[in-house]
């Protein structure tokens, strides 16, 4: 299952979308988690670019996971963010965002990112 959130570049998230997700209570409830990480990553790189000055626009956040909580904790989290930023600021802005989140030594899943800097 992949959630995805916008940031509209005014502070809000919008636009939530969902591939490949079912239509159980149990999909549901995931849904609700996957877009509570996504749009916690964007909170957090939104405060780290403001700590830095930088300003983030527009930019997308997208987790992606099994559908189950114990493959979760054994395989993980892929986090990609999508931004008009250069690639080495947003590459540097996302692994400050995610130790934000996830900081060294926490019980968290493994996590995997990657960046799309958009021109």
């Amino acid at each position: 299952m992949k959630i995805s959130v916008f940031h509209d570049g005014s502070g809000n998230f919008t636009n939530k979308t969902v591939q490949n997700g079912g239509e159980t209570e149990a999909d549901a409830a995931m849904q609700l988690m996957l877009a509570s990480v996504a749009e916690g990553i964007g909170q957090a790189l939104l405060f780290k670019a403001g700590m830095q000055g930088r300003p983030m626009g527009r930019f997308k956040v997208s987790v992606e996971a099994v559908n189950s909580l114990e493959d979760i904790h054994a395989k993980g989290l892929d986090v990609e963010v999508e931004a008009q930023v250069p690639r080495e600021t947003l590459e540097e802005l996302v692994n400050a965002a995610l130790s934000h989140c996830f900081p060294e030594g926490s019980p968290a899943c493994p996590v995997r990112h990657s960046v799309i800097a958009l021109s």
